[in-house]
């Protein structure tokens, strides 16, 4: 049987910090105010280095709050936030903290001429879903989700109106 034992450490304003006597495998996790949090396991020996990405959490008119809608625009003057597919996508980004493991319906209303929107869901930068729509209508996606907090974004392709996100 494993022993598992908590332990922290504060770090310096450069972000280094140190926690001695750890063995074998380990798993680091870093909290930071108007960050989500990141975890990475380790395989300890000697003086190890662990590098820890972790990702400006945008909240924007409050976090998303599970059946309840939020609603507003997404406009080609908006803050460009999609890294793999499409740089020049406007997208809108929310916090989410999912308090259950369980599978969360998320629901896109939106409207436009000839619009293609996505909705990503993801931790501490990774992935964990990335649902696709077209025209007006609805975008939903149903995504299992374990404790801890997320970064939702809505980018936008082509004629992008109004948008009402809700999550169940």
């Amino acid at each position: 049987n494993a022993v598992i034992t908590q332990r922290s450490a504060v770090s310096d304003s450069a972000g280094h910090y140190a926690i001695s006597g750890l063995r074998e495998n380990v798993t680091v996790t870093s909290t930071k105010a108007g960050f989500f949090d990141v975890s990475g396991d380790v395989q300890v020996s000697q003086n190890t280095e662990v590098n820890l990405a972790m990702t400006r959490s945008v909240v924007e008119e409050g976090d998303l709050v599970l059946n309840k809608t939020i609603s507003g625009f997404i406009e080609s003057t908006d803050e460009k936030c999609d890294p793999d597919w499409d740089a020049n996508a406007p997208c809108r980004r929310f916090k989410f903290s999912s308090e259950t493991s369980r599978f969360y319906q998320f629901t896109v209303t939106f409207d436009g001429l000839s619009c293609q929107l996505e909705l990503d869901v993801a931790r501490g930068g990774v992935p964990v879903s990335r649902n696709f729509g077209t025209a007006r209508g609805t975008l939903a996606a149903s995504v299992p989700l374990s404790v801890g907090v997320y970064e939702i974004r809505l980018l936008a392709f082509y004629d992008c109106r109004v948008f009402n996100l809700t999550v169940r």
